[in-house]
């Protein structure tokens, strides 16, 4: 089962990173709801920079989910995939909660179609990597793994 929810998260992840890649170099397709808005207007600007660093920070992610199933670098050592799991876990349950405003749970502003995006699907699959992080990172403890 472990196996199965490691697979999926980093198949996730990488999708994920994948579309980062085709925004970064240009596509647009769902790019509208990918921002917060304040009154039609984007709440921050990204850029080609930002936006690869999101794709390679979302592909080192899934890297790591399969090295906790030893699916992994030989060259690396275990400690990287060990305290990543945990720092991904957290990275996306603090990204589900949110900043309280504009996006997450707690999001006051919810008037727009990234606000309503965030809802049905951004801050739900944000938990859900997360709880499937910790359960990767709890199987890595408990099988008493060195990885």
């Amino acid at each position: 089962m472990v196996s199965i929810i490691g697979l999926a998260t980093a198949t996730i992840l990488s999708v994920l990173s994948l579309l980062h890649l085709y925004w970064a170099f240009g596509g647009s397709w769902g790019f509208a709801a990918s921002v917060p808005t304040v009154e039609g207007q984007p709440l921050f600007q990204t850029g080609f920079w930002d936006t690869l660093a999101v794709a390679i920070a979302l592909l080192i992610a899934a890297m790591i989910c399969l090295g906790t199933l030893n699916y992994r670098l030989p060259f690396l050592p275990t400690w990287i995939y060990q305290i990543g799991i945990w720092l991904i876990a957290v990275v996306f349950l603090l990204r589900g909660i949110g900043e309280f405003h504009y996006l997450g749970f707690f999001k006051q502003v919810n008037d727009s179609l990234f606000a309503q995006w965030d809802t049905i699907l951004y801050t739900p699959l944000c938990f859900g990597l997360a709880v499937c992080c910790l359960v990767l990172a709890i199987n890595t403890i408990n099988s008493g793994r060195t990885l």
